[in-house]
């Protein structure tokens, strides 16, 4: 095994997937007097505590699943915290755009 000094001194360079996806929507939407697009789903900054808010907001919903990822509900809370948008907003996509970002958030979790 041979030991290269220079080695330890190159920067390592960063390839881990960002997770980000840019949904334009078909439909544009008005929500609280802003018209929404597009929406940015920074789904790679989702950390442990997101999802487990995400499952307790879900939880007061008063919806039930056994498998939270299933239920479009809290497929729609996760959304909501991945793009920064109340879950109402996300509530308001036109359901072909609902559909859509939800099977994207769906896809990411599942993995």
């Amino acid at each position: 095994m041979t030991n290269n000094p220079e080695s330890k001194y190159t920067p390592a360079i960063d390839t881990t997937p960002r997770y980000v996806e840019q949904v334009k929507l078909t439909k544009p939407i008005d929500f609280e007097g802003k018209k929404i697009v597009e929406l940015e789903l920074k789904m790679g900054d989702l950390s442990g505590h997101d999802l487990l808010k995400a499952e307790r907001e879900f939880a007061t919903t008063g919806n039930y699943s056994p498998v939270a990822v299933t239920s479009q509900e809290y497929l729609a809370i996760v959304a909501g915290h991945a793009a920064g948008l109340p879950t109402d907003a996300i509530k308001s996509l036109g359901a072909h755009d609902f559909a859509h970002v939800t099977t994207l958030v769906q896809n990411f979790l599942l993995g």
